[in-house]
């Protein structure tokens, strides 16, 4: 795509802003376009110019903010905003996301190809712990939602009770997050222990470093309280990839 002679040079007449150069890897700037039909009804737009740069990390863009090189930055890590708000004429906007990090259980047989269904979970021969749903439920209240969001990002985020956020359709603004019980989690567990599911086998929890800020010390969180209630996990951390790490952020040429 990043070849492609339409994505490079396309119709002027798409948009209110038309692409005049793309430095791969670099910046793209788009600049006003004159030919935009529905500027007749609605008049010219304030700004002659936008410039998207790509930077590599969160932190990159916050000191290009505070030099005056760049006029706003897009998906600010929260541990990059401490103390934002006191900085002389820098704005902070941190509205509700659309989206939500999450743990995902693999409930697939590692000895078979097979899901492991949940009619099978009393069985003495049980090869996969979360397969039974005492267990996943133990995981579900072992996790300290609000210890995380309070401690590693200085609670600039919410405890999710749900895949998705506000805004988006399948939303259900009547549920709760689940609340963090290691005492009914350690009850679940042990329950399940006595009915022969073999919770003391390792479980693996893969994480992705740099798939957003302090990803780490969450993984690590996890892992701790998981080891209170009589898990044993071992934590497991991936690369992910280069492209998906790239920042944009913006400076505007505007009118005088």
């Amino acid at each position: 795509m990043a070849t492609w002679e339409y994505n490079r040079y396309p119709d002027p007449v798409l948009g209110p802003f038309v692409l005049q150069e793309w430095a791969l890897a670099d910046h793209l700037t788009a600049v006003r376009n004159l030919e935009y039909e529905s500027w007749a009804s609605r008049g010219q737009p304030y700004l002659d110019a936008v410039i998207l740069r790509w930077i590599d990390s969160s932190e990159e863009g916050i000191e290009l903010l505070r030099k005056g090189e760049l006029d706003l930055v897009w998906d600010v890590a929260e541990v990059d905003l401490f103390g934002a708000e006191g900085w002389p004429g820098v704005k902070v906007s941190h509205p509700p996301s659309t989206g939500t990090e999450r743990l995902v259980l693999n409930l697939r047989n590692p000895k078979g190809t097979a899901p492991c269904p949940d009619s099978l979970r009393r069985s003495p021969a049980w090869p996969w712990a979360l397969g039974d749903p005492r267990v996943r439920e133990a995981i579900d209240l072992s996790i300290n939602r609000a210890g995380i969001v309070k401690a590693l990002f200085q609670n600039l985020g919410t405890p999710a009770a749900q895949l998705v956020g506000k805004g988006i359709v399948g939303y259900n603004d009547t549920l709760t997050p689940t609340p963090y019980d290691l005492d009914r989690a350690k009850s679940l567990i042990d329950d399940a222990r006595a009915a022969g599911v073999p919770v003391d086998r390792q479980i693996r929890l893969i994480g992705r470093t740099g798939q957003f800020p302090k990803i780490n010390e969450t993984i690590e969180n996890i892992q701790y309280t998981l080891s209170k209630i009589g898990l044993d996990v071992k934590i497991e951390n991936g690369k992910i990839g280069y492209r998906a790490k790239r920042k944009v952020s913006f400076k505007y040429h505007g009118e005088d």
